[in-house]
């Protein structure tokens, strides 16, 4: 074999490796491309995405806000009170009722009253609301505060009597309450129709606020 062939032929053999140098290389690069993208989708499988997290935490953020918005609350139109009259035919055992009022101001206010229920001989028990409710529209206040308060024929049902336990018609009963803070107190007059005419000239009254009838309190006042 001459010289020429054997350069030929050592040219043929450097350039085939050559080539299978850089299809390997090549592989190689390729390999180690998957690989990476695996490695990265595993890493990055099951990670919240943040620009989600951040947006369900800003809806919550927002509810929230809408939740503890302020409401406005009226304040009360009207009072409860505990009238009790302590009469001269019943000295210590004063007859009682629930009266609903508004504010006291010059000119008129609407009153109702609602007898409780006393047994014989007491002055706390049981206290229960008994009979109807009546309507008292239009009761004049005086330009001091004074309430002018006329009932012309009032029943109390005889579970309200804690003197006799029967029914008495009360008439021409006049109350004038002078308003020393609360209690408002006064004078009543007038007298007892049935079943026996009694006087009541020198009978007192007191009307003081309470916060619920099934609060009603042990110690109360009768008059000024």
């Amino acid at each position: 074999m001459n010289n020429a062939t054997v350069v030929v032929l050592l040219g043929a053999a450097l350039s085939l490796g050559c080539q299978n140098q850089t299809i390997d290389l090549e592989s190689d690069d390729a390999s180690s491309t998957a690989s990476d993208e695996e490695t990265t989708t595993g890493m990055t499988a099951g990670v919240p995405d943040p620009t989600t997290t951040d947006s369900a935490d800003s809806t919550g953020s927002t509810e929230t806000s809408s939740d503890s918005a302020d409401t406005d609350v009226d304040p009360p139109t009207s009072q409860l009170g505990l009238l009790a009259l302590e009469t001269v035919a019943a000295p210590g055992l004063p007859l009682q009722g629930v009266v609903t009022f508004g504010p006291v101001e010059a000119g008129t206010i609407d009153l109702t009253l609602q007898w409780l229920s006393l047994d014989q001989g007491s002055s706390t028990t049981p206290r229960e609301p008994i009979g109807e409710v009546v309507d008292f529209p239009g009761v004049p206040v005086s330009e001091a505060g004074d309430i002018m308060w006329t009932w012309g024929s009032v029943l109390v049902p005889a579970a309200a009597n804690p003197l006799t336990g029967a029914a008495i018609t009360l008439s021409n009963i006049e109350i004038v309450l002078t308003p020393l803070g609360m209690p408002y107190c006064g004078v009543l007059t007038g007298e007892v129709a049935r079943p026996i005419m009694v006087d009541l000239t020198g009978s007192t009254a007191a009307l003081s606020t309470i916060e619920s009838v099934d609060r009603l309190p042990v110690r109360f006042p009768t008059g000024c």
